[in-house]
């Protein structure tokens, strides 16, 4: 019996002159190797040897040169396998940074839909007081679309957002300032 790790059990070691290969295919492809990443990252109670003061960025660039160190080819297929080696790191890494932050990204995604909604809803609003010629309906609802087209630029493909996408004047606004903005001009309140 030899402890290896943390696991006991019985070792056989290959004499390196005996012509013994192990092939260690542990995925068949990258969408496997994705999918055993997050599964085996999501165990509670893993080993993690990560010095969880490493700032993310370092670590991940510190983990890349790592794997691709452990071997002097740089073939496609190599390269890869360090890669993909190095994103199990990665992921590994960021999941312990959320665990130790105590970030819910559940509910923090759950509070962008509401809030995406809450806009959907305004805007059906809006179309409808401009459909019906309710009061100031034309003006609301240009209002309503500009404040929408300014924030939809952002996520655009190819689109980086810029100062100059925004108004001087509404640059800070979070999207929970607009949402107030327009729900009072909805209300026919002026903010």
């Amino acid at each position: 019996m030899k402890k290896v790790g943390g696991i006991e059990g019985e070792v056989y070691d290959v004499p390196h002159d005996e012509g013994v290969c192990i092939h260690n295919l542990s995925h068949r492809d990258t969408f496997q190797w994705i999918e055993k990443t997050n599964r085996y990252t999501n165990v509670q109670d893993r080993l993690s040897f990560f010095d969880r003061n490493t700032p993310l960025e370092a670590f991940a660039q510190e983990r890349i040169a790592f794997w691709l160190a452990q071997s002097r080819s740089r073939s496609d297929y190599v390269v890869s396998a360090a890669l993909l080696r190095a994103v199990y790191d990665i992921v590994n890494r960021v999941k312990l940074w959320e665990a130790q932050e105590g970030l819910d990204g559940s509910r923090a995604f759950a509070a962008v839909c509401a809030e995406l909604e809450a806009t959907y809803d305004i805007a059906d609003r809006a179309k409808l007081w401009e459909a019906q010629d309710g009061p100031d309906g034309k003006a609301v609802f240009a209002a309503v679309r500009a404040e929408l087209e300014a924030r939809d630029n952002a996520f655009r493909p190819g689109h980086r957002r810029t100062d100059t996408d925004i108004p001087p004047h509404r640059q800070r606004s979070s999207l929970k300032t607009v949402m107030k903005k327009i729900g009072s001009r909805l209300r026919g309140k002026r903010p």
